[in-house]
């Protein structure tokens, strides 16, 4: 059955999180339609297990809602669009005797719209049209009606999934057995594993893999995974997290010591990647624009067609050039500032 549905994002980054998502849907060939974009907001049509895809994956999404209507952000819009509701339809199938009404406001769209009236006013319509037979509950309500003000719409639907992200700061690289600086976010890793298109119970591969962060994602996932470093003190420490969050086990991590240039594998379903580039990385003196190059001819041979690839790098690397003489397709970059004297640049690329 296919439903209309919108996600509400997170603001850590412009297009990272609708990328994200449909990489997401894609992967685990869930097919969707009508993918529209707003500030925060991605509304889609598709199966309701495209929700509980995105909830279980996704690092950049705060709410799964089912979609009930947009209108422009004006009180009248807002309030005739919530009139012609048929509440008693919505909870006609479901032992539903509570409801809450929240509001989001999205940056500092529609200032003109205090958040807090507007719930009580479609609170209001809502009891009103029931005959005051649905009480409100704002602590554990049985249906909770979420309404997002964004850019000059509103967006009105039933919030159905909330995404608990607090797992992600609990794996933050400082609270692993073996840290080093520099590390990426388990938030960014996630959502690097997910443009990769990575699905359970296929093989992924980071061939930098440092202290382990994109496979601990991609593991949880339930990836099996593969990673490889040049540098024995990553693998070990590598190994170490691993077996922290997995335990000894084999079944769904291996590592290999050497030189991604050379990873003696004969296919790879995905591979995302953070090379050594900063001045604290461990490049054995070797000049990186060529360590590049030949990684990228090595991925082209290892991994499958179809297969997708995600590797972060400044620009000055010009990886975009390098990948498409070699014969990746572009799909996507993404521009992240790190700090005032770097921006990273997150490019996805399809075989």
């Amino acid at each position: 059955m296919i439903e209309d549905f919108f996600l509400v994002l997170s603001g850590e980054h412009i297009s990272l999180p609708v990328h994200e998502c449909l990489s997401i849907l894609e992967s685990e060939n869930i097919e969707f339609s009508n993918a529209r974009k707003f500030d925060q907001i991605l509304i889609f049509s598709g199966p309701p297990e495209s929700l509980t895809s995105i909830s279980k994956r996704a690092a950049m999404v705060h709410s799964c809602c089912k979609f009930i209507f947009k209108c422009k952000n004006k009180l009248k819009s807002i309030y005739d669009h919530v009139k012609n509701i048929d509440f008693k339809e919505i909870l006609a199938d479901k032992n539903r005797n509570t409801f809450a009404v929240r509001v989001k406001r999205v940056k500092e769209y529609c200032e003109h719209i205090k958040s807090v009236d507007l719930e009580r006013k479609i609170g209001k319509i809502i009891k009103n049209q029931l005959n005051n037979k649905i009480k409100v509950n704002l602590e554990k309500p049985d249906i909770l009606f979420y309404g997002v003000l964004t850019e000059d719409s509103f967006i009105f639907g039933e919030k159905l999934l909330e995404v608990n992200r607090t797992n992600f700061r609990k794996r933050r690289a400082d609270l692993r057995p073996f840290f080093w600086p520099g590390t990426i976010d388990p938030i960014i890793s996630r959502v690097m594993v997910n443009l990769s298109q990575v699905s359970p119970q296929t093989l992924f591969l980071d061939p930098f893999c440092g202290t382990g962060g994109f496979l601990i994602e991609a593991c949880l996932i339930g990836a099996a995974v593969i990673g490889s470093d040049i540098d024995s003190k990553m693998v070990e420490g590598s190994k170490e997290n691993l077996e922290f969050y997995f335990g000894d086990t084999r079944k769904i991590y291996d590592f290999y010591l050497g030189d991604a240039r050379k990873i003696p594998l004969s296919r790879i379903d995905a591979i995302s990647t953070d090379p050594p580039y900063g001045h604290s990385s461990s490049t054995r003196k070797q000049n990186m624009d060529k360590v590049i190059k030949e990684f990228l001819e090595c991925s082209a041979s290892l991994l499958r067609n179809d297969g997708y690839l995600c590797i972060a790098l400044p620009e000055k690397f010009k990886i975009i050039d390098l990948a498409q003489n070699i014969g990746f397709n572009l799909v996507k970059v993404h521009e992240m500032r790190v700090h005032k004297s770097m921006t990273r640049y997150i490019s996805v690329f399809k075989k």
